[in-house]
């Protein structure tokens, strides 16, 4: 097998792996998914996990004299 062949396959593969995975985790948040995750729910999960980290961020700052 020529190198280039062998590129291309390696290629073909590692995209295949690629959109696997994304189909996984868009799957994840599909209606016909009987354990569906609510898009709009996480996204506010996610929002409220973010503030809570910046406070916790800005916190520690001002304890150890950064700000």
């Amino acid at each position: 097998m020529s190198e280039q062949f062998e590129n291309q396959q390696t290629e073909m593969v590692n995209n295949l792996i690629d959109l696997t995975n994304e189909a996984a985790q868009v799957w994840v948040f599909h209606p016909e998914n009987p354990n569906y995750v609510d898009l709009v729910q996480y996204h506010s999960m996610l929002v409220k996990k973010i503030k809570s980290l910046e406070n916790q961020i800005t916190l520690s700052d001002l304890d150890n004299g950064v700000l």
